[in-house]
């Protein structure tokens, strides 16, 4: 399969799976270790894992039919929507301190969310950028 070239910086390459599982390896570490005490709270985590990485590997096998720019940026909106789904879900069951104590207000971990649109925004600078800059 040759994967289809993207027309900026982004390319299709193995370095696909870290930044797929690194984004979303808390979701399943938080997961196993809400198993205990917080099975509810487990099992949102984990499938709240699942969901993007299936969907990032199923973006893989198309590599050849989709711009990579475009896959990173869908990536990031499916792991926006699974972190907050698992915030928004542990808070509901009324555990979402028990994600990180360090919060003195629990909810103050909504920011996380701030991250994904900061990324994707600075991905598309990037990708924009080099783009000019083969342009030139």
């Amino acid at each position: 399969m040759i994967p289809k070239q993207g027309t900026g910086r982004l390319q299709w390459s193995v370095g696909w799976f870290g930044a797929q599982v690194g984004s979303s390896c808390w979701l399943l570490i938080a997961g196993v270790g809400a198993a205990a005490r917080y099975p509810q709270l487990s099992a949102l985590m984990i499938g709240c894992f699942l969901i993007p990485n299936i969907f990032g590997t199923v973006l893989w096998f198309k590599r050849d039919r989709v711009d990579p720019y475009v896959a990173y940026q869908l990536l990031l909106l499916v792991l926006l929507v699974a972190t907050a789904a698992a915030l928004l879900g542990a808070d509901y069951l009324g555990v979402l301190g028990a994600l990180d104590r360090r919060f003195q207000n629990p909810r103050d971990m909504y920011w996380i969310l701030c991250l994904f649109p900061a990324l994707m925004l600075a991905l598309r600078y990037l990708n924009r950028r080099r783009s000019n800059d083969v342009s030139r």
